[in-house]
């Protein structure tokens, strides 16, 4: 491969790498003020992981299943932590 074609490829590779970040931590961040805008305190009852959920959480839609079996409103994967997170808050749940 030509060096220039390198160079760029690693460029925008290293610049998805920082918008996915960057959109995990705006999404946490507006998700959280959503929630006190509207007078809800953010509790740890709200959140919790997954009991059932087994290995690392690559996919949402999945977490979203199996919390929806434990009883929880919506599930996600957490970002650096790969982890299945239920949420039994009924505000702002967006289920595709």
């Amino acid at each position: 491969m030509d060096c220039r074609l390198r160079q760029r490829l690693w460029t925008i590779s290293l610049i998805l790498c920082f918008v996915v970040i960057a959109y995990g931590i705006v999404t946490v961040f507006v998700s959280a003020e959503m929630r006190k805008a509207i007078g809800e305190e953010i509790d740890a009852s709200c959140i919790y992981s997954s009991k059932t959920y087994k290995g690392p959480c690559f996919s949402s839609s999945n977490c979203r299943i199996i919390c929806k079996a434990e009883g929880a409103v919506s599930g996600h994967c957490r970002i650096f932590s790969f982890r299945c997170v239920c949420d039994n808050c009924s505000y702002f749940v967006m289920d595709p």
